[in-house]
């Protein structure tokens, strides 16, 4: 039987830029995204690497439509 990770599948799919991470961020986008990660977390009921995974791609492509950077 073959058997593979999911969460390194999903994580795959769609991974933000590697020298980016959530301390990087203003603190007004690290409270939105600590907050997209526990939402996740809780709601969904993804497990928290998967969950902080996902929010940070949420938390950039808002920050992107803000036209924002994590790192200016």
């Amino acid at each position: 039987m073959m058997r593979y990770d999911v969460v390194a599948f999903l994580k795959g799919l769609d991974n933000p830029p590697p020298d980016v991470v959530p301390g990087d961020l203003p603190a007004e986008w690290e409270a939105v995204y600590r907050e997209r990660a526990a939402a996740h977390e809780r709601s969904a009921g993804v497990p928290r690497e998967l969950a902080e995974h996902f929010a940070l791609l949420d938390t950039l492509e808002q920050m992107k439509l803000w036209q924002q950077h994590p790192t200016s």
